[in-house]
């Protein structure tokens, strides 16, 4: 059993199919797109699409939940949805109650004119998980908590994934038919959103819509999927070949996105969020066919794994820590250093003194004693606010 300060529960392969270790490599993801994210809504000059780090936790997310899921179905025979709701509210609703109680406080007590009171309006969206909703049809501008739209869209996908998996393995049979259901449906969410687009749908309900960026989502559990009934054998010599030469693009891709997207770009919609969506699916695949490779042993350095630790907690206090300061006059390089200081403060905090110990809880909200390492990740319920 990994260590407490490391407990990212994980799907690796092994006999080609889906199994539950600690992978590290999978943190130094998290790390990489929640540092582009936080250096975009620090200075949005200095790296204009960091924004496109969504996309690579939302397929995380996918991939992690599906592969977790599959394998409970597998070795219980069901999934229990009681134990699954309860872990994820325990892992996710602690950590942003306390965000909400701090930062609405000080806008009560320090900041001017009326931020008092809308930002208490918006902590009641972000505690009904609805907040995307009330952002893509234009009912609440710019905020202290702006940013857990992102929140709203994980947490939507944890409500009704579960079911639906459920509803889709009794009427498939079997792992590879749903896998292909699931690529399809990612492939149907793309021209759903074009078609949107063609229709006049604005940017920020492109951006914002659960069913707008439900593509990386379904990338990512038609990819556990696949490794999970042998579509993706990663024994196979000609499976290996691909994916290692396909590993380098897949990198420039996502260094490419981070640099020169624009989420106000139609194109973003069109081919951009699903190319990194599929980069995403090619790296994750990389580093578990290789996990001593050169691209694993960057992403499993000390720093990245930590930080990626710390992504749901760097996520929640990022936000807020530099809209704060923006609106106390400081400027984007302020916000890019003493802000980020204050934030890796405040993550680690919340870490070490609430979500660390809660884990602990988990372990009385799974199906059986054998599975007690099964939905121990530290959710990536990340995304930037525009």
């Amino acid at each position: 059993m990994p260590a407490l300060n490391r407990i990212t529960a994980v799907t690796t392969i092994m006999n080609n199919r889906l199994t539950l270790r600690y992978m590290p490599a999978l943190d130094g993801l998290r790390a990489i797109a929640i540092v582009a994210v936080m250096v975009y809504h620090a200075s949005p000059s200095l790296m204009p699409g960091g924004f496109a780090g969504v996309e690579l936790f939302f397929v995380l997310s996918g991939f992690l939940i599906t592969g977790l899921l599959l394998k409970e179905q597998q070795c219980h025979g069901g999934i229990h949805l009681g134990y699954f709701y309860a872990r994820r509210l325990l892992r996710l609703l602690p950590a942003l109650l306390l965000l909400l109680t701090v930062v609405t406080t000080f806008a009560y007590c320090v900041l001017p004119g009326g931020f008092g009171s809308r930002t208490l309006t918006d902590s009641l969206l972000a505690l009904g998980y609805c907040v995307n909703w009330a952002r893509a049809f234009d009912l609440r501008g710019p905020s202290l908590l702006g940013h857990t739209w992102s929140l709203s869209i994980e947490e939507q996908f944890y409500l009704l994934w579960p079911i639906t998996l459920i509803l889709l393995v009794k009427r498939t049979g079997d792992s590879r038919s749903l896998t292909r259901v699931l690529g399809l449906s990612a492939a149907v969410a793309v021209i759903y959103r074009i078609l949107m687009l063609i229709g006049g749908a604005s940017a920020v309900r492109l951006y914002n819509g659960l069913d707008t960026r439900a593509d990386g989502l379904l990338l990512g559990c038609a990819l556990a999927a696949a490794l999970s009934s042998g579509m993706i054998d990663l024994s196979r010599p000609s499976v290996r070949r691909v994916i290692q030469r396909a590993t380098p693009w897949a990198m420039i891709g996502c260094c490419w996105a981070i640099w020169s997207l624009s989420w106000l770009q139609v194109g973003t919609y069109i081919w951009g969020l699903p190319l990194v969506s599929l980069c995403t699916a090619v790296l994750i695949c990389s580093v578990l066919l290789t996990p001593d490779g050169r691209l694993s042993r960057v992403l499993t350095s000390r720093p990245l794994v930590w930080i990626g630790q710390l992504s749901y907690g760097l996520y929640l206090w990022h936000y807020p820590v530099y809209r704060i300061m923006g609106h106390m006059g400081a400027s984007e390089f302020q916000c890019l250093t003493l802000g980020t200081v204050i934030t890796v403060l405040a993550a680690a905090l919340s870490w070490h003194l609430m979500e660390k110990p809660l884990l602990r809880l988990k372990k009385h909200f799974q199906p059986g004693t054998s599975s007690t390492q099964h939905d121990r990740t530290p959710t990536p319920a990340i995304a930037p606010a525009t």
